[in-house]
């Protein structure tokens, strides 16, 4: 294994900034940089080998502090309780196959030039085009096939806007009735006795002019400076005792 985090040296977003291959298994951190599964884990273990208690660790390469997602003595746990990035894990299995998949379904071959990240899907200049017309589509996030290997690894998740119940379905609509948002799938099905919906854009724009996002980041903050406190009164006691050993 790689030992040196030095990003300026990765070039291709398909490769885990620890091994420097493929990515195995990607997990994603909050601060939404990827790892493989078993580089991840390894990185824990080893962190926490080096002191006795751990509430958490650093990014290994932006060095965003992460708190534990489980119990602190089980530190061997904790990076299979990261998020998969289904969304990374689809681009480096598909990584060497550089035709454009559309063409592909009508039995045809045409060399691919960009990636949508929304249909997880290489296209073709022609396919691109009429991608970024059609008005299902236009909103979708389209990129050269060249511009991948500068990517920017935070911007290769997806964790916002699948429906929890169908994976493969985008949430589009929100049920009033039940207070969720939904794919189309399930507002014609689970939510087909539902009286009032309304797409994700009109909520989102409604909520936003209501003043309720200010509110609700106040109170994010405001949670986010507890918990800094108690995470700083944890390490300090944790140093005492110490110190009493």
């Amino acid at each position: 294994m790689a030992t040196s985090l030095d990003s300026s040296s990765m070039e291709d977003v398909t490769l885990c900034s620890i091994c420097f291959e493929k990515f195995k298994s990607p997990r994603f951190l909050p601060c939404t940089h990827s790892f493989c599964h078993g580089c991840l884990s390894s990185y824990i273990v080893s962190l926490c080998k080096s002191t006795e208690t751990r509430l958490g660790f650093n990014c290994p390469l932006c060095r965003e502090y992460t708190p534990s997602p489980g119990a602190f003595d089980e530190p061997d746990e904790w990076a299979g309780l990261f998020p998969v990035n289904a969304m990374l894990r689809k681009i480096v299995d598909k990584s060497d196959q550089l035709l454009c998949e559309p063409c592909l379904r009508e039995k045809e071959e045409e060399e691919a030039s960009d990636y949508c990240f929304s249909c997880l899907e290489h296209l073709c200049k022609m396919c691109t085009k009429y991608h970024r017309k059609n008005l299902s589509s236009r909103d979708h996030k389209v990129s050269p096939l060249n511009e991948l290997k500068s990517a920017n690894r935070r911007s290769i998740v997806d964790i916002s806007n699948s429906c929890a119940t169908h994976k493969d379905e985008k949430v589009r609509l929100y049920c009033f009735d039940n207070e969720q948002p939904c794919c189309a799938m399930c507002g014609g099905m689970e939510h087909r006795k539902c009286e009032q919906f309304d797409t994700i854009e009109n909520v989102v724009r409604v909520f936003k002019e209501s003043g309720k996002v200010d509110s609700i980041m106040d109170d994010v903050n405001k949670c986010k400076s507890k918990l800094e406190n108690a995470k700083n009164e944890e390490e300090k006691n944790i140093t005492k005792i110490r110190l009493m050993k």
